[in-house]
């Protein structure tokens, strides 16, 4: 069973991940398999998912754009 907090997380990430995705997809001109694929084995998400972070996405998509420089 999930714990509370591990619900609150997932959806948070969730919540977060959508307009990253939306936004790789539209400044990068690729479909969202790969948006979704770039995101997810990113560093920069790896480092979000391991931290209780309250970053709007904005600044974690601008982190990952730096990451993919």
């Amino acid at each position: 069973m999930i714990d509370t907090i591990s619900k609150n997380t997932m959806l948070n990430s969730i919540i977060i991940a959508e307009p990253i995705i939306e936004n790789l997809m539209s400044d990068f001109d690729i479909d969202e398999d790969k948006a979704v694929d770039i995101f997810y084995s990113s560093n920069t998400f790896a480092k979000f998912a391991n931290e209780s972070t309250e970053k709007e996405w904005q600044e974690i998509y601008e982190l990952l754009k730096q990451e993919l420089k």
